[in-house]
């Protein structure tokens, strides 16, 4: 169903002000894109664990990305999806509400530490130390037995194809949902 921004600010009210997580799944640069199963996997956890609600977001462009997570995800009378359907505005003001925004580096998990929205940002290649989202609500997840990272802000046209997706499939579902159990007990 399409929600209007004016629909934005009751959503607060989901199962009785219970745990509100957004969910990007989308990435602007694909080598960067995170498996869709995985945010699925994530999100039947806070389901599951929580009770939570997950509300997907992204541009138009990352339809195809939310409808594969969707697919995957077990309760789908706890997602809501609106993708495609928020201007920036209306993208601001929803992640100023959320309990919790998971996603991969890419400019929405900004928006959420402007707001003071604790965010999990899942990396893959790039490069951790370079603007990750700072302070103790806000959590990067590194792909393990990492050297070094593939993508940097200034040069993200130079790099290792296949160490790039590597890091990007090294990032287990697990490793993200221990930081979600981290930031679970703080919210």
């Amino acid at each position: 169903a399409e929600i209007k921004i004016r629909d934005l600010f009751a959503i607060n009210n989901i199962n009785a002000g219970g745990l509100i997580v957004g969910i990007s799944p989308g990435a602007g640069n694909k080598v960067k894109k995170w498996p869709e199963e995985r945010f699925a996997q994530v999100a039947d956890f806070i389901i599951e664990r929580y009770q939570g609600q997950i509300i997907i977001v992204g541009s138009k462009n990352d339809l195809i990305a939310s409808q594969k997570m969707l697919s995957f995800i077990k309760k789908k009378e706890n997602v809501i999806s609106l993708v495609g359907q928020l201007s920036i505005d209306e993208l601001k003001a929803l992640i100023s509400r959320l309990s919790l925004f998971v996603s991969v580096d890419t400019g929405p998990v900004y928006i959420a530490e402007a707001f003071d929205t604790p965010t999990i940002d899942i990396v893959g290649p790039m490069d951790e130390k370079e603007q990750p989202p700072v302070g103790a609500k806000h959590k990067v997840v590194i792909p393990p037995n990492r050297t070094k990272a593939e993508l940097h802000i200034m040069n993200a046209r130079v790099y290792n194809r296949e160490e790039a997706l590597r890091q990007v499939e090294a990032t287990t579902s697990e490793s993200v949902i221990a930081e979600v159990k981290t930031l679970i007990v703080g919210i």
